[in-house]
C-alpha cells in the first residue's frame, strides 16, 4: 500500500478492485442485517455503522482483535461473541466481557477515548513483539482521533509501525480528514460509510499492509455524495447492500426473510429468562 489518499465507492463501481467471492458478499449483508436487528435504531448501540464495522471485521482473521467504542454491540457480534453475552451486557454497565469470551479477541473499551486507545495500542505492541501477524481495528469518532490526544495516539502508531487500522466514524458537516494523515506517518483512506463492499475492501488492504509490518493505516467513513449532492448520512447501508446483491444476482426477499426468521430465533434463545 503506498501513502497516497484515496476514496473509494464500491456500490457505484468501476473502482477496479479485485472481485470478492459470493459467499463473503452473503455473508457481509447476513452480518450487516443482524446488526439492524440486533441494535434497531440506537446509533448509541452501534446502528447505522453496520457497513463500516461489518466490512472491517470480515476483513480481518479469527486472530485479530477490535477495540469497539465505548457503548457499541456490533462489533461484539460480528466477532463472535455469544448472543446471550451481549444480551446481558445491555443491563450491565460493566465493559469487561467474561474471561471466556476474550478468545474472541473483543477489546474492552474503558471509561473513555483514551482508555480505549491505551489498551487497544498495548495488544498492537504485544502483537508486535510476538511477531504473530495479528493486527488491531480500532473503531472512533473522527473528531476524537483528529485532535489533541487523539493526533499522538497516530503519530505513536506510526513511529512504531504498530500493526493497527484506525477506522474513524465522521460527520457529512466536517472536512475530511483522511488527506492530513500522511502528515502523522500513516496513510488515510476516505471511504464511503455507507458501503460494506468499499470498506471491506479498503480494510482487507489495509490489514496486509499491517501484517508486512508497514505500520497502521486510517480509514475515515464517512457520508458519501451522490450526484453532487451533500450527503447527510441517512442510514441506507443495508439498502445499499441489498442493491449491490440484487445487481448480481445473489438477493432475493426469500433470502432475507430466512435470515431474518432465524436470527429472531437466536435472539429469543439468547434472551435473559
Amino acid at each position: 500500500m503506498n501513502t497516497r489518499n484515496k476514496t473509494l465507492s464500491a456500490l457505484a463501481g468501476h473502482d477496479g478492485s479485485p472481485l470478492i467471492s459470493n459467499e463473503k458478499l452473503h455473508a457481509i449483508y447476513a452480518a450487516m442485517l443482524k446488526c439492524r436487528m440486533l441494535t434497531g435504531q440506537n446509533r448509541k448501540l452501534g446502528a447505522g455503522r453496520e457497513a463500516s464495522i461489518v466490512g472491517t471485521i470480515l476483513a480481518l482473521c479469527p486472530h485479530d482483535s477490535v477495540s469497539p467504542a465505548a457503548g457499541e454491540l456490533t462489533p461484539y457480534l460480528v466477532k463472535g461473541v455469544p448472543l446471550r453475552t451481549i444480551l446481558a451486557r445491555l443491563n450491565s454497565e460493566s465493559d469487561v466481557l467474561p474471561a471466556r469470551d476474550t478468545v474472541r479477541r473483543v477489546i474492552a473499551p474503558g471509561a473513555d477515548f483514551t482508555a480505549q486507545m491505551i489498551s487497544a495500542l498495548r495488544v498492537a505492541r504485544l502483537n508486535r513483539k510476538a511477531k504473530n501477524s495479528s493486527a488491531v481495528a480500532i473503531f472512533c469518532e473522527c473528531a476524537q482521533i483528529a485532535r489533541g490526544a487523539g493526533l499522538q495516539f497516530l503519530r505513536s502508531a506510526a513511529a512504531e509501525r504498530l500493526p493497527v487500522l484506525f477506522v474513524c466514524h465522521a460527520k457529512a458537516s466536517k472536512k475530511a480528514f483522511a488527506p492530513k494523515a500522511q502528515d502523522y506517518g500513516l496513510p488515510g483512506f476516505a471511504v464511503d460509510g455507507e458501503d460494506a463492499v468499499a470498506v471491506y475492501r479498503v480494510a482487507s488492504e489495509a490489514t496486509a499492509h499491517a501484517r508486512r509490518g508497514n505500520g497502521p493505516t486510517l480509514i475515515e467513513c464517512r457520508p458519501w455524495p451522490a450526484g453532487g449532492q451533500k450527503k447527510t448520512g441517512t442510514g441506507n447501508a443495508l439498502r445499499n447492500m441489498e442493491t449491490y446483491l440484487s445487481r448480481k444476482g445473489l438477493f432475493s426477499a426469500k433470502l432475507k426473510a430466512d435470515l431474518t426468521a432465524q436470527f429472531r430465533r437466536d435472539l429469543d434463545k439468547a434472551a435473559p429468562r
